[in-house]
């Protein structure tokens, strides 16, 4: 167990690509803790970890009922620490485990962490990971925002983590800011916030698919899916909130929470609302006949041509077609020793670590895709880190071809030469570089 100078851990309570937390009790006020501490795969980059540092100093100056307030930080023999609330209630993820939640109580969720995430972004800080898992609740019924762990500040300053064209979050809350590694700022949060809200009152995140990539593409072009029939007074702000462009959102999420006011109230008085944004005006009534958006298939609605081509590409190697030729037996898989098998299992975890934070090809040395072929130099047949391998391409392609569509031909080269870099035999990116080259 790790040691702390005045804290004593008592157990682990959970761990993510980042960090473990711990429980511990904070010796001098007799209190109990939660303790954050950094990952041993990413102390070694230093850079890394003075960001860690110096986002606990900002992260304690947001002082919020509707935030996890931070108590300490520091670094100990090598061990890099934040101390913070312990909150023991459970989380938002716990409670959509069992079913969308009621209406009101949704609502009122809503308006706490919109509350949290404005005093957040009054002190330049963008939180950019607003998910379920990360909305506590306290034994007395109140939430806290926590995990700050991948926030980034507004000022100029801030230390960027993201290799280039990549992202960083979690694809079923991630904006489309996010998902095509354009800049972010507060209202990629107010995006975020949407998703969760659709969430809890259906149940369901508004997107999935079978890879993060996919997902990823359709918070980038897919329709905003439509609330049940009886919540369809509130589908003008899921609409909002949740619009491709930045702009089309609230300005604040301020006007948010005044919004949510002024909806329950005239909706019970079965009085008329408009919620009017900067680009459109959307009438807000108590329903009468739904007025549902239908669910587009990806191909529509494109913001950009190059992207459904690329998770064609990504697919089309793995499509299933009928051959009339026998199988070949297959060539019996190497059995590997004891130490090679924890080696593989080691350098697996460190190449999901890298890849959750987005460091997928940089920085040199500490990178997914090296952790990946780490694997394979160990086991040529691995299909984790094949499969790791083929992400890391397709996200590249993907991400290349959107530049294209929209004419940033130099920007589109550069990611299609990093996507090479990771799998120099890709036949979408291979295309895509001879296409390139003659421009």
């Amino acid at each position: 167990m790790i040691k702390i100078p005045g804290y004593h851990i008592q157990r682990e309570l959970g761990q993510g690509g980042m960090a473990r937390v711990y429980l511990g009790i904070q010796q001098s006020l007799e209190r109990e803790v939660a303790i954050k501490v950094l990952s041993t795969d990413l102390v070694s980059d230093p850079e890394f970890c003075e960001r860690f540092l110096k986002e606990g100093k900002t992260l304690a100056k947001v002082s919020h009922p509707n935030i996890v307030p931070i108590y300490d930080c520091g670094e100990h023999d090598g061990v890099y620490y934040m101390c913070m609330q312990f909150v023991s209630g459970g989380t938002l993820e716990d409670r959509l485990d069992q079913g969308r939640l009621p209406v009101n109580e949704s609502v009122q969720i809503l308006k706490q962490v919109a509350s949290a995430l404005e005093c957040s972004h009054g002190k330049d800080v963008v939180h950019r990971d607003v998910k379920p898992a990360n909305v506590l609740f306290r034994d007395d019924g109140t939430l806290a925002l926590s995990d700050f762990g991948i926030a980034k500040t507004t000022r100029q300053d801030a230390t960027q983590m993201t290799a280039v064209g990549m992202t960083i979050g979690t694809p079923a809350y991630m904006s489309p800011e996010q998902a095509s590694a354009k800049e972010i700022t507060p209202k990629s949060d107010q995006y975020s916030l949407g998703v969760l809200f659709y969430e809890m009152l259906t149940g369901s995140v508004p997107y999935t698919a079978g890879t993060a990539i996919a997902v990823a593409i359709q918070h980038l072009q897919a329709a905003i899916p439509s609330l049940p029939i009886e919540l369809n007074h509130l589908q003008p702000i899921v609409d909002r909130v949740m619009a491709k462009d930045p702009e089309e959102r609230f300005n604040t999420l301020e006007e948010l929470i005044v919004t949510l006011d002024k909806v329950s109230v005239d909706t019970s008085l079965g009085q008329k609302t408009e919620i009017i944004g900067p680009a459109h005006k959307v009438e807000l009534a108590a329903p009468t006949q739904p007025k549902r958006k239908p669910i587009l298939p990806i191909s529509a609605g494109i913001v950009g041509a190059g992207i459904v081509l690329g998770v064609l590409y990504f697919f089309q190697d793995r499509a299933v077609v009928p051959d009339p030729t026998p199988t070949p037996t297959p060539t019996p898989k190497p059995v590997l020793d004891v130490a090679a098998e924890r080696e593989v299992i080691k350098w697996l975890d460190i190449a999901e670590t890298h890849r959750s934070i987005g460091r997928l090809v940089e920085p040199p040395g500490s990178n997914a895709l090296e952790a990946y072929k780490k694997v394979l130099e160990i086991d040529a047949t691995n299909a984790d880190a094949l499969q790791g391998v083929g992400n890391i391409a397709a996200s590249f392609e993907a991400l290349a071809r959107e530049r294209l569509e929209e004419g940033d031909i130099d920007e589109s080269k550069l990611l299609v030469t990093q996507g090479l870099t990771a799998d120099p035999e890709n036949s979408g990116l291979t295309q895509l570089k001879k296409q390139l080259d003659g421009r």
